[in-house]
Order: structure tokens, then C-alpha cells, then sequence
């Protein structure tokens, strides 16, 4: 008699095990909760919408800092970043140069004010929180990645680090944008092109 077979998923986060399972001849699969997709159409509406949460909470937060970002007055070490983007180079006395960098791609697109000196770093943030979204919701599900988008927008640390021109927030997004491809690479299928292409 045939062995049953595991049930079918897609998740990326445990394609794999069935993988592995079926070569092994395993019947039974550790799955984590929420990652084995259900059947009704209203659990998928009700994935669908918690996907959208996440991206909402996220957007909301950004256009929120940027608010926050054009009516505070530039401290005195934005000001001192700015000064380097009036003189970009491939680096400056104890800082690298992405700060400037970014600086300059901000005052360009909105001018020598605030929120052109901050622009680029409430980007960074948004891109952090995708990230650390995405990242939550291939390790868990959608719903993780809701909560980990609140959680990411209320911290006092994001709420003031992801607005003002600091090195904080470009940091904090090639960390996080790393951190995926690195969860993306470990849960693809070994020696496959989906993990090539993550590790690359």
C-alpha cells in the first residue's frame, strides 16, 4: 500500500522538509503555524488582507516621519552631514560616504530644507521595515509580519532614528535587506538556482 504523501505547500519556509520528507519516505511534516495555506477562500482573503496590514502600517509610519521630518529644525550634526553633500567624496574624516551620498539625492529632489536633508533616510526606514516584514512573514506568516510592522513603527528608536540624517537608518536597511536574502537563501531547496540567487 502506498504511503500517504505529505500535504502540498507552497510556504518557502518549509518546501523543503516536504521535500527532504518525500525522499525519506516520512509521513509526518513539522509545518509552523500559518505556514501550510488552507483551502477556503476566506482564509485567503483574510491572508491577503493581513499582507496589506503590514504594507499599510509601514507606509502610514513613513508618511508620518515625513511630517515630523519637515517641520523639526535640522540639529547640528545634520547640518554637519550636509556640509559633506555640498562635497561629495569616497569618504570623510570618521564617517563613510553613503550619509552624504544621500543627503545630496534629498536636498536635489526637495532642496536645502529639512525634509530634503532628511528624505532619503525615512526611505531607508521604509525599506528596513520591509525588509524585517518580509523576513518575519517567511520565517512565520502574515500575520507576524503585521505585528513586526507595528512594532517597528512605535519603538522609540525607529520613531527618531528613522527621521533625522543619521547613519542609523541606511545602516539598518542594508542589515535588514541582507538578513532576507540570507532567511531566503537558507530556506530555498540546497544547491538550487532560488538559493544561488539569494546568496548572490
Amino acid at each position: 500500500r502506498d504511503r500517504p504523501r505529505p500535504p502540498p505547500v507552497s510556504h518557502p519556509a518549509v518546501r523543503h522538509r516536504v521535500k527532504a520528507a518525500e525522499k525519506n519516505g516520512v509521513t509526518e511534516v513539522q509545518i509552523p503555524r500559518g505556514a501550510c495555506p488552507r483551502g477556503s477562500a476566506s482564509d485567503r482573503r483574510a491572508r491577503e488582507d493581513k499582507r496589506g496590514l503590514a504594507l499599510a502600517i509601514i507606509t502610514g509610519a513613513a508618511l508620518l516621519r515625513l511630517v515630523f521630518a519637515a517641520i523639526i529644525p535640522a540639529f547640528p550634526d545634520e547640518t554637519y552631514y550636509w556640509e559633506w553633500s555640498r562635497h561629495l567624496a569616497f569618504g570623510y574624516f570618521d564617517h563613510p560616504p553613503l550619509i552624504a551620498w544621500l543627503i545630496a539625492i534629498g536636498t536635489d529632489l526637495f532642496g536645502v530644507n529639512p525634509l530634503g536633508v532628511r528624505f532619503m533616510m525615512i526611505v531607508s526606514g521604509a525599506v528596513a521595515s520591509l525588509a524585517m516584514a518580509l523576513i518575519a512573514r517567511r520565517i512565520a506568516n502574515a500575520h507576524t509580519a503585521a505585528e513586526t510592522a507595528i512594532v517597528i513603527s512605535v519603538m522609540p528608536l525607529a520613531s527618531a532614528g528613522l527621521v533625522l540624517a543619521t547613519n542609523d537608518a541606511p545602516l539598518l536597511a542594508t542589515v535588514a535587506v541582507a538578513l532576507y536574502w540570507i532567511v531566503r537563501a537558507i530556506q530555498s531547496e540546497r544547491r538550487s538556482k532560488e538559493s544561488f540567487r539569494a546568496w548572490c
